[in-house]
């Protein structure tokens, strides 16, 4: 009886602990890929944790596709899964793969030599990943600080275009979004010192030929008082900003009626790099003021950072981009505005989402930015931009004056300049309900001949009627 006892009770405790097994043990179908964080493999080993053996001495290499059938956590809590490779039987461990394939889809990689500084918009830091692409793992559990200094070795871009870099920080490397950098040192640096005053321009007899121009400058029309509201903007405008940049100006007659818009931004020259430029401002002429255009208030793009002329159909306009994309911003996209007498008026807004790869103009959906192009009526590129200027990773394309010589000239030409014609070319002379005086003096002396000529008929037909009645009195 008692042997019998023994024999139940080791049955039963052996039932207990393979129950306790499969409740441990999940089946499982499904593939996954190698993605070691030290990026050299994943070892296959006897059982579900560290503590056990490896069934092989190397690693399965990056990037392999496995199979998984069953899951396990380990004694530490990881995820582990059962799966084969090369005849080989073992566990790996989940935290070093992924369900997609991660290895590198672009083929062109550029080596390359130079230094950049962490400058990420959310002013957080910018993260260090396995590869170029935010859907590769981040190496560092924090983003690496603003304004670090750090060496490009390699570069390449992702599918949407977006730059990416690599680089080493505290004995990590990884990838870098080239973005969210720049190539001088974006850290706030104290007030420079006031600018020298500039030398003044040769004279040529034309006080606007000191101030670059975009259009037809014999065709200007800018009159004394637009002049100087353009002069006042730039002087109210720091000469130099804290990224050691000079103050620059252009006129930029858009839409081509003689009435320019004014471009300010700043010039940076660092780490050999000339031409760089800060976000543009551009200020339109309303009410005898000059007014910077506030681009955010007419979408929700994010910040529109390049600006160029381009063609619409047979129309001007200034075109204004949003660059985001990938990782930045998952949407990017334009805005077309009508030119007339240096005021803006939006037209479109075309719209490009990175992440799915489609298109939107005025809401409307089109399959690719070739449609996009055909609706708006202007060709498939956007290379015929006269005036191109974005901040930090690109260069300002259009010649600009130095702001200081741009508002003494723009206040010498108003000296010269009619006092307020624009003031008066802003009514439209078919709608113009205040004729010149003289019109009106014209029209009081006509009323006056008039009258007088009725009341010579009067008389002459009263004086007939008079006569009439005496011949008859005779009779």
């Amino acid at each position: 009886m008692l042997r019998k006892w023994k024999r139940f009770s080791a049955l039963a405790l052996c039932l207990v602990m393979l129950t306790s097994l499969l409740t441990l043990t999940a089946s499982a179908s499904y593939d996954i890929y190698v993605n070691a964080k030290d990026g050299i493999g994943l070892n296959l080993r006897t059982g579900p944790g560290t503590e056990y053996e490896k069934v092989r001495s190397q690693p399965i290499p990056m990037y392999t596709r496995l199979s998984i059938s069953q899951t396990q956590d380990s004694a530490a809590g990881n995820p582990w899964g059962y799966t084969s490779y090369q005849g080989d039987t073992g566990w790996v461990c989940l935290v070093e793969t992924t369900t997609y394939d991660p290895s590198p889809k672009q083929t062109a990689y550029t080596a390359a030599n130079y230094d950049i500084y962490v400058n990420a918009k959310d002013g957080l830091g910018l993260n260090i990943r396995s590869g170029p692409g935010t859907d590769y793992s981040k190496l560092r559990a924090n983003p690496i600080p603003m304004y670090t200094k750090l060496h490009i070795s390699q570069t390449t871009q992702t599918s949407s275009g977006q730059p990416w870099g690599y680089t080493s920080y505290e004995g990590i490397s990884g990838w870098v979004c080239l973005v969210e950098t720049t190539t001088y040192d974006p850290a706030p640096k104290a007030p420079a010192a006031p600018a020298e005053p500039a030398t003044p321009a040769a004279d040529t007899g034309d006080p606007l030929a000191a101030v670059s121009y975009i259009g037809d400058r014999a065709a200007c029309k800018m009159d004394a008082a637009m002049a100087r509201a353009y002069a006042k903007a730039i002087a109210n405008q720091p000469a130099t900003n804290s990224q050691g940049g000079t103050l620059q100006a252009v006129l930029v007659d858009a839409g081509r009626d003689g009435y320019p818009l004014l471009m300010t931004t700043y010039l940076i020259t660092a780490n050999g790099m000339d031409d760089e430029c800060s976000i543009p401002t551009i200020w339109e002429y309303k009410n005898g003021k000059a007014v910077a255009h506030d681009f955010k208030a007419d979408t929700d793009l994010p910040s529109p950072i390049q600006m160029g002329t381009d063609t619409i159909a047979e129309g001007k306009v200034l075109r204004v981009d949003s660059n985001g994309g990938g990782g930045v911003d998952p949407v990017q996209g334009s805005l077309y505005y009508a030119v007339n007498k240096a005021q803006l008026t939006l037209l479109h807004t075309s719209k490009e989402f990175t992440d799915s790869h489609t298109y939107e103009l005025d809401g409307k959906g089109y399959p690719s930015p070739h449609a996009v192009a055909a609706k708006l009526g202007w060709a498939d590129s956007l290379d015929n931009a006269s005036l191109t200027t974005n901040g930090s990773t690109l260069f300002l394309d259009c010649i600009t004056s130095d702001g200081t010589t741009a508002g003494t000239a723009l206040n010498a030409y108003a000296d010269t300049a009619a006092p307020e014609a624009s003031d008066r070319d802003t009514q439209d002379p078919e709608t113009d309900l205040n004729p010149p005086p003289m019109e009106r003096t014209s029209s009081i002396g006509s009323t006056i001949a008039l009258g007088i000529i009725i009341a010579l008929l009067l008389a002459v037909v009263i004086l007939f009627v008079v006569m009439i009645t005496k011949l008859k009195k005779k009779r």
